[in-house]
């Protein structure tokens, strides 16, 4: 499962963009389990494909930058993704992205999460 953290913005749908920031990987204490933590948002970079002016804006969700992100899915344990209670990410987007049997990719809001702190 490629997990994938950023936000939704009003763009281009020319360029291609990302934001700085990382997601690391702690050990829950008491549990042994991984939790993964989204680090604050850094400044969005993008190509700069000229783009006619009145070309309209639309919604993309923008993630973190760099190579992806695979996490070894065990369906008994919940994936967690934590990004601080107030902050530092207040409006991080968490999405995944699963092999669908080999037709392709399916995209999923959220996480799958049973118990911990998916976030907040």
């Amino acid at each position: 499962m490629e997990l994938l953290a950023g936000k939704t913005v009003k763009l281009d749908a020319v360029n291609r963009y990302f934001f700085g920031g990382s997601i690391r990987p702690e050990t829950v204490e008491g549990w042994g389990t991984t939790r993964w933590v989204v680090s604050a948002l850094g400044p969005m970079a993008g190509t700069l494909v000229a783009v006619p002016p009145e070309e309209p804006k639309i919604d993309r969700f923008i993630a973190i930058g760099g190579e992806p992100l695979l996490v070894r899915y065990d369906s008994r344990l919940p994936i967690v993704v934590y990004r601080g209670r107030r902050g530092p990410v207040p409006d991080l987007e968490r999405r995944r992205r699963d092999a669908a049997d080999g037709e392709g990719l399916r995209w999923f809001t959220g996480c799958p999460s049973t118990r911990g702190s998916s976030g907040g």
